[in-house]
């Protein structure tokens, strides 16, 4: 017979238990407001006790800062994967179609962590903040090297062609419902959209697709 949800949390590895919290948290203050939501919600959510809840969450702040960490690591996570691909046009598209599909899979995380900034404290959000400069960063540095290569056009402002790109996606969390189009669709043709813009004409050889 089945164990009861908070005993199979219980029993499990602190972060597999860490990560179920998130999630859930996510998920619920998502759904009702992190003001609304109680650290008891939280808990019955996760299948613990409010006393489970505080051996792994000293508070509901914790639990919120916690979710802002995991939304700036899938963006982190997501970048590192594209990193380690080969070559300046599959980098960009590695980067473009699996944050995507990052963001789709972590939908709770992202949207609170646009919708509920309010209640971080500013110390956190600081640190928060330079994380996601840092990634905006060698996003740049990826673009003024295909610029430099050939790949991209050189006549379009790298810091404004990040942003750009960045703004294409980063509202991703906030429209996408799953419907005609699935997630590997969409990524493709934002990736597509932003590649016809940006790509050098001149490096597309006569009569092929030029990636896309």
């Amino acid at each position: 017979m089945a164990r009861p949800a908070a005993e199979r949390l219980a029993g499990g590895p602190a972060g597999d238990v860490r990560d179920q919290i998130v999630r859930s948290a996510a998920a619920l203050f998502r759904k009702r407001g992190y003001a609304t939501a109680s650290l008891r919600d939280v808990a019955a959510a996760v299948g613990l006790s409010k006393a489970g809840i505080y051996h792994h969450f000293a508070t509901k702040e914790k639990i919120l800062e916690a979710v802002y960490d995991r939304a700036v690591e899938v963006l982190e996570a997501d970048l590192r994967r594209a990193l380690a691909v080969e070559g300046i046009e599959p980098r960009l598209r590695a980067l473009i179609t699996g944050r995507v599909r990052a963001i789709a899979e972590e939908q709770d995380v992202m949207t609170v962590f646009w919708q509920e900034r309010p209640w971080i404290a500013p110390e956190i959000l600081s640190g928060l903040a330079e994380r996601l400069r840092r990634y905006r960063h060698t996003i740049l540095e990826l673009i003024e090297a295909g610029q430099r290569t050939g790949v991209l056009r050189d006549d379009l402002d790298p810091h404004l062609l990040m942003l750009g790109l960045d703004g294409m996606t980063g509202w991703f969390y906030h429209w996408y419902h799953p419907g005609r189009l699935g997630v590997d669709e969409i990524g493709d043709q934002l990736w597509r959209l932003g590649w016809t813009g940006a790509r050098n004409p001149e490096q597309v050889v006569a009569g092929q697709p030029g990636g896309l």
